[in-house]
């Protein structure tokens, strides 16, 4: 089975605490969770055999998923090239899934392996969480660049208590999204707009996403 760089990075993803677990699903989906957050990322669409790499076989997790070990994901990461020069570097694989983990990357040189026994923690229900989600909801596109930087300017006014809660007003796709905060420690109020972007295509849920809510089958949907 294969991960991108996508799918680990989200171990580290911003808002993630320090005590979040990767999950990997039996279909390839990668699940980060702690007690506050929660980010899925698609199966890698490469296609295994395209790795190429000599005495590298892929191995897929269990039915009930598998929690991978922080320090595994951060040392695979460090194991990608940083420059790339094939698809297949910007990859790992798993090729070992039992008491122990095992994940290989390649730099076109040489094969770099890591391994370590899976996290002791159960699987999130990462489906039920997003099918309870109501229909209908409001909903706009912002940059995500200039969204963040303008959190972490609302994190510093707010002096970073880890406490301070924020409430985000959505409106509509035409409406900025407005981010408003009441500092504890000061006692001042922050009001933020982050302005809509006009994206060429709204972005609308794929085959990946539809089968979190529901059955895909033949191009439906059955719930």
């Amino acid at each position: 089975m294969l991960l991108s760089r996508a799918n680990l990075h989200i171990i580290g993803a911003a808002g993630m605490g320090e005590k979040s677990v990767l999950f990997l699903d039996e279909d390839g989906t990668t699940v980060a969770a702690d007690k506050h957050c929660l980010i899925a990322v698609e199966p890698c669409p490469m296609n295994e055999a395209a790795f190429g790499a000599p005495d590298v076989y892929g191995a897929s997790p269990p039915p009930e998923g598998v929690a991978l070990n922080p320090e595994l994901v951060v040392k695979t990461l460090r194991a990608l090239p940083l420059k790339p020069k094939k698809a297949i570097h910007k990859v790992a694989v798993m090729t070992r899934c039992d008491h122990y983990v095992e994940m290989a990357a390649t730099d076109g040189i040489r094969v770099h392996r890591e391994a370590a026994p899976p996290a002791r923690v159960l699987m999130p229900d990462y489906r039920g969480l997003v099918s309870g989600l109501s229909e209908g909801r409001s909903r706009v596109c912002v940059n995500l660049r200039q969204f963040k930087r303008l959190l972490t300017v609302m994190e510093k006014c707010c002096e970073g208590d880890d406490k301070q809660p924020i409430f985000l007003e959505i409106g509509g796709p035409e409406e900025p999204l407005v981010v408003r905060a009441d500092a504890y420690r000061s006692r001042q109020r922050l009001v933020a707009l982050a302005m809509p972007m006009r994206a060429l295509k709204w972005l609308e849920k794929n085959v990946w996403e539809r089968g979190l809510v529901g059955v895909v089958k033949k191009g439906r949907i059955r719930k």
